[in-house]
């Protein structure tokens, strides 16, 4: 960040780089209680800060370090996502200046995405953007005067927002959630509405990434806060009670007691998904306790990792499934397991019984265990 006026001034003229090399001079000087103390506790002068957390340069968690829920840049300052909009309008109109700030904004995003704790341990947000603060001034400071310039913006928001709020009542009172004929709290509607739109829309300030997210592996953007930057496992042991919900995808019922008490989950429709971050990629055993509905008996599973299939496995009664997965089917990040079921059944077809779901196989509990030394 130091470099970039000074950088601006050589580009500007020869005169300019005399006053940028006096700036540089005045930045050692500050800068030299720093120098003198990395000489005294490490024993030399340029010690880096990252030292034990990890640094490797070939490792890119960029789009973690700003759009993850933990600590991501964007998510917990967002008043910097406003910024950064404002530091694209300001550089259409100073583009060589503006060029400067993005390309040292994109210096620090490199930096701080190759350490391996990139959400900085335990701090609020990203402490280690600090030294952008002064880019998203600037940012902030345009979007604002752009607004002042077009004062209509800010209606047609706010317009926006009451135009939601009205369609968001409407669909309460479509469902039977607001009683036709007595007074309502409207304090639980705007909590319904917070809901219902965060399902659909997710947290503004992770967008777009976590509406990519949603469209690549069909499942509400509001997953995306629950799994993207998630360290990932070695290991997965996952009971498929309440809990299990952040790594459920798509085609799941909820979670249901059996009559002795276990929870399990039941697959609706023919082909459910799993979200699995991992460390990387292993060798692994997957196991999964399952019973198939008793109308779809005798049954088939196959499983596909990542897209690639495996062989399927037959099911007459409950038991144990099991898959040995190749190291080759994995990949660091998250990992999508789909469940292709071969026969369901409506429960309502039967008549005695008013549930019309789309049900396959029970699953209890699932392991992923590494076969890897």
């Amino acid at each position: 960040m130091i470099l970039l006026p000074i950088l601006d001034h050589a580009i500007d003229s020869r005169k300019s780089l005399v006053r940028a090399a006096w700036a540089l001079l005045a930045a050692a000087v500050c800068f030299s209680p720093q120098l003198l103390f990395w000489q005294v506790t490490a024993g030399v002068p340029l010690a880096v800060p990252f030292e034990g957390h990890g640094v490797s340069w070939d490792q890119l968690s960029a789009l973690e370090v700003l759009f993850s829920t933990n600590r991501g840049l964007f998510p917990w300052n967002p008043i910097f996502y406003l910024g950064a909009i404002g530091l694209v309008l300001w550089t259409l109109k100073s583009r060589r200046l503006g060029a400067l700030f993005f390309l040292g904004f994109l210096l620090q995003i490199y930096i701080n995405s190759n350490v391996a704790i990139w959400w900085s341990g335990w701090s609020f947000g990203g402490r280690r953007f600090d030294s952008c603060v002064l880019l998203f001034v600037v940012g902030v400071a345009e979007l604002f005067q752009t607004l002042r310039r077009k004062p209509l913006v800010v209606v047609w928001a706010g317009s926006a927002l009451l135009c939601l709020w009205s369609f968001g009542l409407m669909k309460q009172a479509l469902r039977g959630e607001i009683p036709p004929d007595r007074l309502v709290s409207f304090r639980s509607v705007a909590v319904t509405n917070v809901n219902d739109y965060y399902e659909r829309v997710g947290f503004p300030f992770t967008a777009p990434m976590n509406w990519l997210f949603a469209w690549r592996f069909d499942v509400p953007p509001e997953k995306f806060d629950r799994l993207y930057g998630l360290e990932g496992f070695g290991n997965l042991r996952l009971k498929f009670g309440p809990d299990s919900e952040t790594y459920i995808g798509r085609g799941w019922g909820d979670a249901e007691r059996d009559p002795r008490g276990n929870w399990f989950r039941w697959t609706t429709g023919p082909h459910c998904t799993l979200l699995v971050p991992l460390k990387g990629p292993r060798d692994y055993l997957l196991t999964a306790q399952v019973r198939p509905f008793r109308k779809t008996t005798p049954n088939r599973i196959r499983l596909r990792v990542n897209g690639r299939s495996l062989a399927e496995r037959f099911l007459n009664e409950g038991g144990v499934v099991s898959w040995r997965i190749g190291t080759s089917f994995w990949h660091s990040g998250i990992n999508e397991l789909r469940f292709e079921i071969a026969g369901t059944a409506r429960p309502s077809e039967e008549g005695r019984s008013s549930d019309s779901r789309e049900l396959g196989v029970r699953f209890y509990n699932l392991e992923l265990i590494s076969q890897s030394e």
